[in-house]
C-alpha cells in the first residue's frame, strides 16, 4: 500500500508535460514487485496441487487396474477421470495469474486496466473451472462404483454412491471457500489499490 501511495504522489506531482497517464513508467515502482511476488506465491501453491493430483491419479489407476475382471465400463470411467482432470489442470494453469502477460511495455493507464482485468479473472477459477472438475470426477467415480457394486444389495449400492457424491461435494465446498479466501486476501486488495490509483490519476488529468 505504501508503494502504491508513493507512486500516486510521484505521478500527481509531475510537471504538466509529464502528468499524462500514457507517459508514466511503472517499471521503477513497487507495484511490479508486488505483482511478481503474488505470481511466485501462487505458482508454488499450484505446483503442489498439480503434483498431488498426479499422485492421486496414479494411485487410483494402479489400484483399479489391479482389481480382477476389470470391465470396459470401469476402463471407460477411469479414462474419463484421467482425461477430464488432465484437461481441467491444463485449463487451470492457463487461467492462472501470470505477470509476464501483463504487458509492462504498455502505457500506465492500459497497464493498470489490463492488470485489474487479469486479476479479476481469477474468480472464474472459483465459479466455473473447479466445480466442473469436481462434477466430472463425481460422474467417473459413480460409474466405477456402479460396476464394482453390481452384485451388492441395492441399499448398500445407493448408500455408497451417496457417500462418495456427498464427500466430493463437501470437498468442492471447502475448496471453494479456501480459494475465495485466498482471492480476498491476495488479489482483492491489489485490485482495489490499482483501481484507486487509476481513479486518482484520471481525476488528476481532468483537473489539469
Amino acid at each position: 500500500m505504501d508503494n502504491l501511495n508513493e507512486l500516486g504522489n510521484i505521478w500527481q506531482n509531475q510537471p504538466l508535460a509529464e502528468t499524462s497517464l500514457k507517459e508514466i513508467d511503472l517499471k521503477g515502482s513497487g507495484i511490479i514487485n508486488k505483482l511478481k511476488k503474488l505470481e511466485q506465491k501462487h505458482q508454488r501453491i499450484n505446483r503442489l496441487k498439480t503434483i498431488t493430483v498426479i499422485i492421486c491419479l496414479a494411485i487410483m489407476s494402479y489400484t483399479i487396474m489391479m482389481l480382477p475382471d476389470i470391465t470396459y465400463l470401469i476402463k471407460i470411467a477411469l479414462g474419463w477421470i484421467i482425461c477430464s482432470l488432465s484437461i481441467f489442470m491444463i485449463m487451470y494453469w492457463k487461467k492462472q495469474y501470470n505477470s509476464s502477460r501483463l504487458g509492462f511495455n504498455k502505457n500506465s493507464s492500459e497497464f493498470i486496466s489490463s492488470t485489474i482485468e487479469k486479476l479479476k479473472s481469477q474468480k472464474q477459477i472459483i465459479t466455473h473451472l473447479f466445480p466442473g472438475m469436481v462434477y466430472s470426477l463425481i460422474i467417473g467415480l459413480n460409474l466405477i462404483y456402479f460396476d464394482l457394486l453390481k452384485t451388492e444389495d441395492i441399499t448398500i449400492r445407493l448408500s455408497l454412491h451417496l457417500i462418495v457424491t456427498t464427500l466430493l461435494i463437501l470437498a468442492m465446498y471447502l475448496g471453494l471457500k479456501v480459494r475465495k479466501k485466498r482471492f480476498t486476501n491476495d488479489f482483492k486488495p491489489l485490485i482495489e489499490e490499482l483501481e484507486l490509483i487509476k481513479q486518482n490519476f484520471e481525476n488528476n488529468e481532468q483537473n489539469i
